[in-house]
């Protein structure tokens, strides 16, 4: 999740100048950040949480899985919509990127801003929790014909196949559904969906003790072999006009963002299984600096664009400062106090 930090500060320094706020100094690299963070970042990180959604449901009853997740999902988004991003709207408003007008902040769900993953996994978590609530004797069933398949099934092929769900997803668009719809600027409806898969998966793995250890020890050279065909594949067919290239399309599309899901995993189990003092400390810090992130990378950003900042420079400069100013807001100020612990963290 820190890698927020990188994607948004890529983002000011975009040639393509389509982010909330933009320097006239931009550099090529940046679209090329951006693409790479963007194809990984969110789909590994819905499995994770998937992952131990899995986990957190096994151990504790229902009642108490709810409890726990809404006060560590439902609080932080209420506290950091009501402070940090409406301070966000109001610089913006003053630097002149928006016009704020308090009745479309609150009913377009602009106090949403990056904070959508949250709304996404509160509805994951209803869905789970609800499933073994109410229909435990489905949810067994289809948890065996599942483990089932992934014990027989190659997990290589497995994520060969995981595309096809994101083509039916959106496939329903195609015959009426309403995939590209909000409900008051809050619930996304692809959004919802289409990260759903990646949040199933990750239960999946956590189902069995074995899943986990061969989604992560798959063959390497298997894996860079598909994901550099993939790549070239894309590229070959990206201006080809018909309906089989736009089903390959984003076939190929789907399949590169389970292959860099699946590289992520490789790498943090191969390389950082460990424990590790700075490891803990930005995954304890990662939470906060992620709520608080989005404000600071405008305000200072702000501030390189007026005093126009060469493009590299300035993204050095603002992953630099906006990581350190977070971390520093959540070890020395949110860790050290209770309230604020609980506003922002749930904790």
């Amino acid at each position: 999740m820190m890698l927020g930090i990188v994607l948004h500060s890529a983002q000011v320094f975009n040639p393509e100048k389509s982010w909330l706020i933009f320097s006239d100094s931009s550099s090529t690299v940046m679209p090329f950040i951006i693409s790479c963070i963007s194809t990984f970042r969110m789909p590994a990180f819905f499995v994770v949480s998937g992952y131990f959604c899995y986990l957190t449901l096994k151990k504790y009853k229902v009642k108490t899985f709810l409890s726990v997740r809404v006060k560590r999902l439902v609080v932080p988004l209420f506290f950091t919509a009501l402070t940090m991003n409406s301070l966000q709207e109001v610089l913006l408003d003053r630097l002149g990127n928006t016009s704020f007008e308090l009745c479309s902040y609150l009913s377009n769900g602009e106090y949403i801003s990056h904070l959508w993953f949250l709304i996404n996994l509160i509805i994951y978590f209803l869905i789970f929790a609800l499933a073994v609530l109410l229909m435990t004797p489905i949810v067994n069933v289809c948890l065996s014909i599942t483990r089932n398949f992934v014990i027989k099934t190659p997990m290589l092929l497995i994520v060969l196949i995981m595309p096809f769900m994101t083509i039916s997803i959106l496939a329903t668009s195609k015959m009426g559904f309403p995939l590209y719809t909000s409900l008051f600027g809050v619930f996304q409806t692809s959004s919802i969906l289409l990260y759903f898969p990646f949040f199933v998966f990750g239960s999946v793995l956590a189902s069995h003790n074995d899943f986990i250890h061969r989604f992560c020890t798959i063959n390497p050279i298997l894996f860079v072999f598909f994901f550099i065909v993939a790549i070239v594949a894309r590229d070959l067919i990206f201006d080809v006009e018909g309906l089989l290239f736009i089903f390959l399309n984003e076939y190929i599309n789907s399949l590169i963002k389970w292959l860099s899901v699946l590289t992520c995993f490789y790498v943090f189990y191969r390389f950082h299984s460990r424990e590790s003092k700075v490891m803990a400390i930005l995954s304890d810090s990662a939470y906060s600096v992620y709520l608080f992130h989005h404000f600071f990378v405008i305000l200072i950003a702000s501030v390189l664009i007026s005093i126009n900042a060469p493009a590299i420079l300035g993204f050095v400069l603002l992953v630099i400062s906006v990581a350190a100013i977070t971390l520093i807001i959540h070890n020395y100020i949110i860790s050290k106090n209770n309230t604020l612990l609980f506003m922002f963290n749930g904790k």
